[in-house]
């Protein structure tokens, strides 16, 4: 028995400004016993319509967020810096790594050590101490003839009771142990004479490097930005910006004088200790470099002005040439030297 089956048939039709779809009937012939009946149906969107974003109404500050999940800004810092220190605790070994690495890198280039003392310092740091003073424990036989196990018999027996290993008191073996610590410390020191030079120098060339960054980053700063500060002029408050004209090369050269040694220690022991605080130091040091002539140039315009504001010329016209001999004289000529002394400036 045949039964028919009407089955849809979906085709899109595209019209400019809208978009239409016609859905048709078709009969199918199967050979299935049910008869499925769908209806004709066709759907036409002629207009395709523009959603509107949903905006938040009531919108809350990042404090009262955490609020009501019951946290405060500082139960968020304190379980930020316990997640960083978590963190850092987990990357320690790979930090570690890294920096042995780049040690052992800069040993070799620069020949302070060869590749079988980083093997020898290797084997002797994981060697246990009681194995490591063994090997450089000293021993003649007392007799002759013995063979080479006798012998290495006869060794074992003297290192043992030198170091008290088989004392029955507990006295004695503690004592045993105590040396056996401090021999193996002395090997183990003598072992990494050429290591510990070279983490020394390593770690100090770090230091200057990002030092050198440091310094680097803050007069570029401060060139590009420049500096301003307000200062009290006759009671008069005014604001003056200090030009950052000095280079990195007269830095140098000032930092590295007799008298500007004791400075750039204590800006770089700061910054071993202390990065922000000794950031700080020395972008008050660039600053102090240039604000006396600009405090010098501003006072200088300033006197200028006043000076015009109140001379004859000011308020009346010159009349004779002593009136303008006069104000010729009163008026420095605007040269570095003169600024100063007619300022009061000494130095």
């Amino acid at each position: 028995m045949e039964t028919t089956t009407e089955i849809l048939e979906v085709q899109p039709q595209v019209e400019v400004g809208a978009e239409q779809a016609t859905t048709t009937a078709t009969e199918v012939t199967t050979t299935d016993n049910a008869e499925v009946v769908i209806p004709e149906s066709t759907a036409t969107e002629t207009e395709a319509k523009i959603e509107t974003p949903i905006v938040p109404t009531n919108v809350v500050s990042f404090e009262e967020g955490l609020k009501e999940f019951g946290f405060s800004k500082e139960d968020l810092a304190e379980l930020k810096a316990k997640r960083e220190l978590e963190q850092a605790e987990l990357e320690k070994p790979l930090v570690e790594q890294k920096n042995w690495a780049e040690k052992l890198s800069y040993g070799i280039s620069n020949k302070l050590f060869t590749k079988d003392d980083i093997l020898k310092h290797e084997a002797i740091s994981k060697k246990e101490d009681i194995d490591l003073v063994f090997e450089s424990f000293e021993f003649t036989p007392s007799e002759e003839g013995l063979t080479q196990e006798e012998i290495d018999e006869a060794r074992l027996e003297a290192f043992n009771e030198a170091y008290n290993i088989y004392a029955t008191s507990d006295k004695a073996k503690e004592k045993g142990q105590q040396l056996l610590k401090s021999e193996a410390r002395e090997i183990r020191a003598k072992a990494s004479e050429k290591f510990n030079q070279v983490d020394a120098e390593f770690t100090e060339r770090t230091i200057s490097n990002n030092f050198l960054e440091q310094r680097k980053s803050v007069l570029a700063e401060l060139t590009e930005k420049g500096h301003k500060e307000t200062f009290a002029v006759d009671g008069e408050t005014i604001e003056i910006e200090i030009p950052i004209a000095i280079t990195e090369d007269q830095i140098k050269e000032q930092l590295t004088s007799e008298s500007g040694l004791p400075m750039l220690k204590i800006m770089r022991d700061m910054f071993k200790s202390n990065p922000e605080q000794s950031k700080e130091a020395f972008k008050q040091f660039v600053i102090n470099t240039n604000r006396q002539q600009a405090l010098v140039e501003t006072a200088y315009q300033k006197g200028l002005e006043k000076g015009k504001a109140t001379s004859v010329g000011a308020t009346a016209p010159f009349n004779s040439q002593e009136q303008r001999q006069i104000i010729s004289e009163d008026i420095p000529t605007d040269t570095w030297a003169t600024r100063k002394k007619a300022l009061g400036i000494n130095n």
